[in-house]
């Protein structure tokens, strides 16, 4: 039965190549619940044809390592994306919609960056969900917000809470920009804008039998990708940031974790006796 607890960690905590998301799948967090869902598998689960069912009611604890773990692998799920969206922000290639119409590099890389602006701050939102999970706050996931989770009681005076507060300042840059663009308007930056005239005209046809604007697409290829090296550099140290951030608050919640989930093993060790 190892073999199927490596099977469901690699589904709830999918792992990368890079070395920075690594060491999040390496903490001591993530490992203990690792070593908790093979025992879980072990005892309480089974093959059933094509499926994997569980052989009975699982016990509290039982229920709790599973419930962090998951919660702890959209967590790290989210890290994953934000290391994808920035792998894709420089990969554009010509591409069309279903019903033909042209996809343009502008279209394109403001639908990356406005994905990075959404990972980021769902980074955020991802943690305050775990630490919602792992302290049992009781929260629904809509109610699970910076001020109802980082000022409630139970977190007072904790190294989890620090930490929060922290990945808030971090994503906080961008929270403004993600709102927007949820709420009320598609991304837009002035320098983009001098692409994106070029991209109107290839989107409405307008290029096609015109020499001299079509020469220019080189041009604006390399101004693009000028652009896209700019939104890079200064994106890149803030995924880095974060993820070490997370790495930190992974660590806080260690014995917070560890300590409820002995608490629930203990009492039905005691039930039972």
């Amino acid at each position: 039965m190892q073999s199927i607890g490596a099977q469901l960690m690699r589904k709830c905590v999918r792992r990368t190549g890079g070395d920075l998301l690594e060491r999040l799948n390496d903490t001591k967090l993530l490992r203990k619940m690792a070593g908790l869902a093979s025992t879980l598998l072990q005892d309480a689960m089974e093959r059933s044809g094509a499926s994997i069912e569980f052989t009975r009611p699982l016990t509290a604890d039982e229920t709790y390592a599973r419930e962090c773990m998951l919660a702890a692998g959209e967590v790290i799920a989210a890290c994953d994306q934000l290391d994808y969206a920035l792998a894709y922000l420089s990969g554009y290639r010509s591409r069309r919609t279903r019903t033909g119409e042209l996809i343009t590099r502008t279209d394109y890389v403001a639908f990356q960056i406005e994905n990075l602006y959404f990972r980021l701050v769902k980074v955020s939102d991802r943690c305050l969900r775990l630490a919602s999970v792992v302290f049992q706050l009781g929260l629904q996931l809509r109610d699970c917000k910076t001020a109802t989770v980082v000022e409630n009681d139970h977190l007072r005076g904790t190294k989890v809470k620090t930490r929060l507060k922290a990945i808030d300042k971090a994503v906080s840059p961008y929270r403004q920009a993600r709102n927007a663009i949820a709420h009320h308007s598609r991304y837009s930056d002035d320098d983009l804008a001098q692409v994106e005239m070029y991209s109107i005209l290839e989107k409405t046809g307008s290029l096609e039998g015109d020499s001299t604007l079509g020469s220019m697409r080189g041009v604006f290829k390399v101004y693009a990708d000028r652009y896209i090296d700019g939104r890079r550099e200064e994106f890149e140290p803030a995924v880095d940031g974060l993820v070490d951030e997370v790495e930190r608050f992974f660590a806080a919640l260690l014995p917070h974790f560890a300590a409820r989930h002995k608490a629930l093993a203990g009492r039905r060790t005691s039930a039972s006796t």
